[in-house]
């Protein structure tokens, strides 16, 4: 598998875990509650994929 192929699908999985995340966000919102319902560690999830994307995907390899 060559490297794009690898950055890509990094890529994808995170993007999947954020999307899971942005659901849970609008199901919170749709019932009238505060985000503050929203379990920390999944928001320390989704932080987490974001600086992946950053650093696997987004830099080149061996910037970071």
């Amino acid at each position: 598998m060559d490297e794009t192929t690898k950055r890509a699908l990094l890529c994808s999985a995170y993007l999947r875990s954020i999307q899971s995340y942005l659901e849970v966000v609008r199901e919170i919102r749709e019932r009238g509650e505060a985000l503050i319902a929203i379990d920390p560690a999944l928001k320390r999830a989704v932080d987490h994929n974001l600086l992946s994307i950053h650093n696997d995907v987004l830099l080149p390899k061996g910037a970071h």
